[in-house]
């Protein structure tokens, strides 16, 4: 499914081996109306939400030029904002506080005559088609302008079909250009509408959201949680995603016609064959007119292959499709209105990044210690597929361009280094001065099964064997490319070693981050829930040192308190007659009870799904309703922890772990237990970082770019 994906001339993907303060207005008027606006359900004002949010006060600022219809449409936006604004969560308040943009301008002829003239007569043609060819004589039609930047694009033009006027707005169409392939992630070009339902589940479908929905994310036709963020603050915070509302575009050309399209000549150079377009399959490609969590990125094509517009104009035209019986004419074209250079912004390798998860590729080998992929049919498609197709058609183009290829692999962090984090988190040099085990594969198979197949599983792993394992991986990354790009531009009579110097790689694996964010490469890195452990960690080894009456007053902590004192303690063990020895450290103690509270909130976050409090599983709000007290929460996850381990151990399919039972945290004849069952239980986590990441990108002075960038 495709939801809108920035993705450039790059291809980047992630190959997986297993892979408030308010922003204050100067004015002490609009600190105290969010002060107001938030707490006193019974003082909302359009006046003091305007006063707080530069967005509305744009709009409002706008409608005083506008034609009735629009301002009609536009005030009832505004009403049902002041309405619902107390129903809106506190974080919704502050996005479209602290956020939110309209960049909504009106052209008309007594408005901007200047502009509204270039618009007519640049889109002159494609307005009498959708009047005269379609029939679409009033209402509102949007015409969108795929153009880059540099050339005057990336708007999108609201225009009435009957005296043209015209709300002109910034918009994002994809970086990867103007395209129609099913996978190219290009945005097509031609007539579309877009209108309710669907032909069949394959294809798209539009879904409007009300006034509380603002903000809100979409993906696979239901809603998410709300966006963390309306601009790029770190994709592995949040990717990029639909918002608020989506328009299902759905191509009404299928090649048969010529269609008075401006890309001909500012795109195709005179190509009179790029005028018969099919961009019938628009719908199943799942491509829209949408409200975006990256409206910093809207006047730049960014996208990967919909239209983003800001989540404002979004509701906007919300009321332009119910008031025109659910259908919208709309009409995309490149249309040059300067003369100008594709620029890429300053920034442009980190906007590579923002990819949403379902346009990147995660794939999963079956081992930890895999140097090479050959034997993954999946991954080997999609290395020649993103990476070496792509660059053979950026050759093909143009000899002189310049291409990098970035590598980066890892491992994932062993279970028995978990154990050391306390001593090793300021300096994780300290990793190599002794090995350590996986003691599960990725599977969940422990290390001594027989269902174990990889080899790293079979003895330890010093840092030094981490290393040498990423440097494998993307050392025989790089020659399979090179080998593969040899083969494939022969076809085109381009020798390899003609534009080897153009391309460039650079290899650098993944760095781990110790307690200061210093990165270091000890050849692991560890997943986001697994690094959960480690802070619930952190936060028990504080207590113990600052407040250690925790671990007596507190009964869920009071089983391990006797480890503050005596941090190695030894334990008889009798199996069959014979006494072995088991060792448990302070260090493990608090392991144990870190694991209880992380699957503890997992269990506590998947119950409140189930119940409606929050979204989906990563919604924000969790804290909001669950950590007002911190030590109650803590009491809460634990308790959800102890049970769920206790319900896992006795679940039959769970083999070679043992069987937790009767009750959990018996002092110290458990925490080994515990430490077991649970790195068991969260073994599938560690595949998130066992991997091999891979992108590409054109990145010549003046870059030749094949479509539209």
């Amino acid at each position: 499914m495709h939801t809108d994906n920035p993705k450039i001339t790059s291809s980047l993907f992630n190959l997986t081996f297993a892979l408030v303060t308010f922003c204050c207005l100067v004015q002490p008027k609009a600190a105290l109306a969010e002060e107001i606006c938030i707490n006193d359900s019974t003082t909302i004002t359009l006046e003091q939400i305007t006063a707080s949010s530069r967005a509305i006060r744009n709009l409002v600022d706008e409608m005083a030029k506008m034609p009735l219809d629009l301002k009609s449409f536009s005030q009832t936006f505004l009403d049902e904002l002041v309405y619902n604004y107390n129903s809106l969560s506190v974080h919704q308040q502050q996005l479209l506080n602290k956020e939110a943009i309209f960049t909504g301008r009106v052209l008309s002829k007594n408005l901007n005559p200047e502009r509204f003239n270039l618009v007519h007569e640049k889109f002159k043609e494609q307005i009498d088609y959708v009047r005269n060819v379609k029939g679409y004589k009033q209402g509102y039609g949007l015409f969108v302008n795929a153009a880059s930047k540099g050339k005057g694009g990336q708007r999108a033009y609201l225009i009435n079909l009957r005296n043209g006027v015209i709300l002109e707005v910034y918009c994002s169409t994809a970086w990867r250009g103007t395209g129609y392939n099913k996978d190219s992630d290009k945005t097509p070009l031609g007539f579309f509408l877009s209108t309710s339902g669907r032909v069949s589940y394959k294809e798209n479908i539009t879904m409007t959201g009300s006034v509380t929905d603002l903000f809100r994310k979409l993906q696979y036709q239901r809603w998410l949680s709300e966006a963390k963020y309306l601009h790029r603050v770190s994709t592995k915070k949040e990717k990029a995603y639909i918002c608020s509302n989506q328009f299902a575009l759905k191509g009404q050309n299928i090649g048969d016609e010529i269609l008075p399209l401006k890309a001909v000549d500012d795109l195709y150079k005179g190509d009179t064959v790029a005028a018969k377009v099919n961009n019938s399959n628009s719908a199943e490609r799942h491509l829209y007119v949408h409200g975006t969590n990256r409206v910093d990125q809207l006047g730049m094509n960014l996208s990967g292959g919909c239209v983003r517009v800001s989540n404002i104009f979004s509701f906007l035209l919300q009321k332009v499709f119910y008031a025109q019986h659910e259908k919208i004419p709309v009409f995309i074209d490149y249309v040059k209105f300067k003369e100008g250079k594709d620029e890429n912004p300053e920034d442009f390798e980190h906007l590579l990044e923002d990819l949403e998860d379902h346009e990147s590729v995660f794939e999963s080998f079956r081992v930890i210690s895999q140097v090479h992929f050959l034997n993954s049919i999946d991954i080997r498609n999609k290395i020649e597929d993103k990476v070496i197709r792509e660059i053979v058609k950026i050759f093909k183009s143009g000899p002189d361009n310049v291409v990098k290829v970035k590598i980066a692999a890892s491992l994932p962090f062993p279970e028995t280094a978990m154990r050391d984090w306390l001593m090793v988190k300021d300096s994780l040099e300290l990793l190599a001065l002794k090995p350590y085990r996986y003691n599960y594969d990725l599977f969940g198979n422990y290390r001594t099964s027989e269902d174990v197949v990889d080899p790293a599983l079979k003895k330890s792993i010093t840092v030094d064997k981490a290393r040498e394992i990423v440097q494998g991986r993307m050392n025989f990354t790089k020659q399979y490319i090179i080998k593969r790009l040899t083969v494939e531009l022969k076809k085109h009579e381009i020798d390899y070693a003609d534009i080897e110097h153009n391309v460039q790689f650079e290899l650098n694996p993944y760095k781990m981050k110790d307690f200061s964010g210093k990165e270091v490469f000890v050849g692991f890195d560890i997943s986001e829930m697994r690094r959960k452990i480690l802070k619930h960690v952190e936060y028990l080894d504080s207590l113990a040192q600052y407040a250690s009456f925790n671990f007596i007053e507190n009964e869920d902590l009071g089983w391990i308190n006797s480890y503050i004192d005596s941090r190695v303690q030894i334990f008889p063990r009798y199996v069959g007659g014979k006494i072995y020895e088991d060792v448990v450290t302070y260090e493990d103690a608090l392991l144990a009870q870190a694991y209880i509270y992380t699957i503890g909130e997992m269990a506590l976050r998947k119950l409140a799904v189930y119940e409606g409090k929050i979204l989906d599983e990563e919604d924000p709000e969790f804290y909001n309703i669950y950590r007002k007290d911190n030590y109650k929460f803590h009491q809460l996850i634990d308790s959800f922890g102890s049970k769920e381990l206790l319900k896992y151990s006795r679940d039959p399919h769970v083999k070679g772990t043992g069987t937790l039972s009767g009750e959990l945290k018996q002092n110290n004849q458990r925490i080994l237990g515990i430490i077991r069952v649970s790195e068991k239980y969260l073994s599938g986590f560690k595949g998130e970082t066992n991997v091999l990441k891979v992108e590409q990108l054109l990145i010549s002075n003046e870059p030749v770019f094949i479509t539209s960038r």
